[in-house]
Formats: structure tokens, sequence, C-alpha cells
């Protein structure tokens, strides 16, 4: 008999601000030597869109020969020099306060010898929100799922100069769904898109005409991605205060803000929300006058005093 020795950690995130405790746990078998499976299980998860996980293990011995998706989401895996690295989305958010399957794990021992196996579960951790995914494992510069390389709005860099960007790299195959920015209370999509893929060492670039985003943020790409090890993804939105979608903030913004605000004429959803430079939730006279004062160099581009 192979005996498959597996522990289990504790992971900790911000649930609806406050602190709840998850469980990944690798629940053990033992079979025959030869041909054997054991089971990824989640624990304590409320309302969870995504975990993530590593397990390393002795390449000597043990053989890992599939992974198989058995928790309803899009998976991601990537096997390494004894480590297996696992990322999942689910499809709807998880709800799962004892021991719910994830994966299941196939292996084959590579001598007819039995001997004890050691699985460490390293890594795990688990996301609530799109917005925060935080799965960022790499092994040897190969992504198991998603690696952020830009968010203009978390470094605070989303100005009338600098669009609302977001943009990371992962590895084909999972659900894609568009970001959102807040402001003034209220949430928009990231609406145009860019993506490259990598393949053979070098990036190339999508087609636009083979990407794109639905009403509810799902994101499609359609064409044959051929061989691509990861793509690379870039959402990006208007700069603060580009009330009329032409690329840049000036006096034509103001004039419209004005315009609306005095009812003269109207602005669209995503024109009001780019247009509430103060972020009060209202577009009004106040955004007209920031906007103003920007466009002649009075304020600066986050709308503040420059003198």
């Amino acid at each position: 008999m192979t005996k498959i020795c597996l522990l289990s950690v504790c992971v900790l995130a911000m649930v609806c601000g406050a602190a709840c405790a998850a469980e990944i746990s690798v629940q053990g078998s033992s079979a025959e030597t030869g041909p054997g499976v054991f089971t990824v299980a989640a624990g304590g998860l409320d309302g969870t869109e995504g975990v993530g996980f590593r397990l390393s293990y002795d390449p000597d011995y043990l053989n890992i020969t599939g992974v198989t998706n058995i928790s309803g989401g899009a998976l991601n895996y990537h096997l390494h020099d004894g480590n297996l690295s696992v990322a999942l989305i689910f499809l709807e958010t998880v709800m799962a306060p004892d021991d719910e399957p994830l994966v299941s794990v196939a292996y084959t021992t590579r001598s007819s010898e039995p001997r004890s196996v050691l699985m460490r579960l390293h890594d795990s951790e688990y996301s609530v929100g799109y917005q925060n995914l935080a799965f960022t494992h790499e092994q040897n510069g190969v992504l198991s799922f998603r690696k952020v390389v830009a968010d203009t709005m978390k470094d605070g860099n989303w100005s009338a100069r600098t669009p609302a960007r977001y943009g990371y790299e992962m590895v084909p195959g999972a659900m894609i769904r568009a970001p959102s920015v807040s402001n003034g209370g209220k949430t928009i999509f990231l609406g145009d898109l860019a993506v490259r893929k990598y393949v053979g060492g070098s990036w190339a670039d999508v087609s636009p005409s083979n990407v794109s985003i639905a009403e509810d943020g799902n994101v499609t790409i359609s064409g044959d991605l051929g061989d691509a090890a990861k793509l690379d993804l870039v959402f990006t939105g208007r700069v603060l205060g580009d009330v009329n979608a032409n690329g840049i903030t000036n006096s034509a913004d103001a004039r419209d803000i004005a315009k609306n605000a005095t009812h003269l004429s109207s602005v669209d959803e995503p024109g009001a929300f780019y247009g509430d430079v103060n972020g009060d939730g209202i577009l009004d006279g106040a955004d007209a006058r920031n906007v103003t004062g920007y466009a002649v160099g009075i304020l600066d581009e986050h709308f503040h005093q420059k003198f």
C-alpha cells in the first residue's frame, strides 16, 4: 500500500469587512502501488469567487497524471518540478461551510516499492471579489493564474491625465470578467480591452475583432490562441473628467457638465460617471468649475489647487 500523507492549512481573508477563516485541505487516500486519486476540498467559504493553491511532492516517486475539476468552476493548473499549482474561478459565488470537493488529482507511483509520500499544501488563498483576486503564483516564470501588472485606481494614479486602467497576465482557459472602477458610490466596467498572447517566447496582438465584453462584464476571446502560454489583458477606461469620450479633459467637458446641470442637455451614464470629478455622486456645477480649473491650469490633474 502506498500511503499519501497530506497536510492542510488555514487562510485568512477579508470578507464583507470581517475577517473569516477558511480551510483548504487535501483529503488523504491510499492505493496499491500504481495509480491512485486524491481530492482537494475547501471549507469555511462564504460568497467566494476563486480559490488558488500549490501542492509540492517528490517527483522522483510520484507522477501526477491529471487534475479534474469537480467544483463546476473554470480550472487552470500547471505542473513543474514537483509542484502542482491550481486556480479555480467559480461561475457563481460558492458557499462551503464544510468540506466542499474542488478538484481530484490523479497520480501513479514511479516505483513498485511501497513508501510514504508527503504532499504539502502551500500558498492557498481565496477571493470574494473580482477586483481583488490575488492568484499570483509563479513557478520559474510560468503563471498558474494571474499576475496584476497595472492598476491605476489602486495606485492612486487615475486622474485627468491618466485613464482608469487594470492589466494582468494569466494562462488561457479561465473565465475572464472585466474589472470595474468606483466613483461617487457608482461603478462602471472598464470596457476597452487589449489582449496579447505569449507564444514561442514572444508577444503577439490578438485581433480586437476576436475580443468582446458583454453587458454583464464577461469577456469572450474567440479565434485560435494556438500554443499561447499566457495572455496579457489591459482594460482601460477614460481619464477623469472626460465626459465626451474624446480621450482628453478640457473646457468642452466643462461645458457639457454645465449644460447637464442646468438641464439644457443631458449626459449619458458613462459621461456622468467620469465627469463626477469630486466623487460626490452628483454631476453638477461644482464638477464643471473643477474641470474648468484644470483646463485653464489652476488645478492639477487630481483637481487640487496648484498655487
